[in-house]
């Protein structure tokens, strides 16, 4: 493990033990080993994640019931999730052959067996200890470039690992190098473990990258021993729902039926709090774009569509950017501020965006109106090298 360790936390931990490095890594081998021999568990797990612009996290509460599976050779675990509020509630299972989504407004339960879409890993979002014992391993074993910090905290310690690759480094039972994304500003990938010196066993991690963060931490620890038949996810399913292959879902795509037809109206809050509305935009032609924070394509938008007026005379072309996955004023002013967003960025609604996305809350979508505020065009996606040219098309051919 390469380490390094900043000043103030070598003297502190120095007091203790003789040797920064040495200790710490053995302290951890300690932890991992009291990770390794954890069978099964059950526990509560609050969730609290940011993307970029957020000042309030996204928060979830959920009982995890937790099982080592090692014939599962991609994650190495089990689990199943429960709502922390009705706890015979399932949300999720994975039981090493599939993972099971829960929709309990529709009823329905969704059974993916990972044959329709095919990755070098599963991308399952591994249960806290898996979890945990990935990020240990990977730190002490890795011949990657990597820091550390390590930080005495009084009942805790905090252990810090920053891996410095050329590609994000992500944890789905081993350390998966994620494909290369031309919309991540810097591939640096960190991880943080909040560890009681009561048990030496992890409680809290923070999972820190350029294009979102999330804090998971673990309240309620009960151990057990496996299972005879470890996770049996068929005895979670609810009575009475569909069940139904993955990737069967029948969502309308973005515009469906709006083409050719008058525009819904609307009035919308401007970060800054003053309302904008449809009819208030009196531009020839109006581009409404349905974008998202932390929606890679939607931000790679930016630059075109900032000097996308420019391109047309006064009063030809009026641009709007519709917030479409539930971000609150104060996340659009950051977000505004940072990217240096020259038209107006408004919060949708879910009546809005209902009308225009349907069921689908995939972005960017843009929609074309004519003077008579009739779509036109609808332009799903952004690619720099195409789409561009495609919105300055569609809008001269309505000029």
């Amino acid at each position: 493990m390469k380490t390094t360790c900043p000043g103030w936390a070598f003297l502190v931990f120095l007091l203790a033990c003789a040797g920064c490095r040495e200790s710490q890594e053995a302290y951890l081998k300690t932890v991992l080993n009291n990770l390794q021999q954890i069978e099964a568990a059950s526990y509560n797990e609050f969730t609290e994640g940011w993307e970029p612009g957020d000042t309030a996290a996204v928060r979830s509460n959920r009982l995890v019931k937790e099982y080592r599976h090692p014939a599962d050779t991609t994650i190495g675990a089990a689990y199943a999730s429960f709502d922390a509020r009705d706890t015979a509630r399932l949300c999720f299972a994975y039981d090493g052959s599939i993972r099971a989504f829960v929709y309990p407004d529709d009823t329905v339960i969704f059974i993916d067996d990972f044959s329709s879409r095919r990755f070098p890993f599963r991308p399952v979002n591994p249960p806290f200890f898996n979890y945990a014992e990935s990020i240990l391993r990977y730190a002490l074993e890795t011949t990657d470039s990597i820091t550390t910090e390590w930080q005495d905290a009084g009942p805790d310690y905090r252990f810090r690992l920053v891996i410095h690759e050329p590609e994000q480094v992500e944890f789905f039972g081993k350390a998966i190098r994620m494909p290369a994304n031309p919309y991540v500003d810097d591939p640096a990938s960190a991880y943080e473990l909040w560890i009681r010196k009561a048990d030496r066993l992890p409680y809290k991690i923070r999972r820190e990258m350029s294009h979102g963060s999330n804090n998971r931490t673990c309240t309620g620890l009960v151990f057990y021993p496996l299972p005879g038949k470890g996770l049996d996810i068929d005895a979670y399913f609810p009575d009475g729902y569909e069940i139904r292959k993955y990737g069967e879902q029948k969502t309308d795509a973005p515009g469906s039926g709006l083409l050719g037809k008058p525009a819904p109206g609307w009035e919308l809050a401007h970060w800054n709090g003053r309302p904008v509305t449809l009819s208030g935009l009196k531009e020839k032609v109006v581009v409404m774009n349905f974008t998202g924070i932390g929606c890679g394509p939607c931000k790679a938008a930016i630059p075109f569509l900032n000097g996308l007026q420019s391109r047309f005379a006064p009063g030809e072309v009026g641009l709007v950017a519709i917030e479409s996955w539930g971000k609150q004023p104060a996340s659009l002013k950051i977000y505004a501020g940072k990217y240096a967003i020259g038209y107006p960025f408004v919060c949708g609604t879910d009546e809005v965006l209902t009308h225009y996305l349907g069921s689908s809350r995939g972005v960017p979508v843009f929609f074309i109106l004519d003077e008579k505020r009739t779509v036109r065009q609808i332009i799903r996606g952004y690619r720099p090298e195409t789409t561009g040219n495609e919105l300055t098309n569609a809008i001269s051919g309505l000029l």
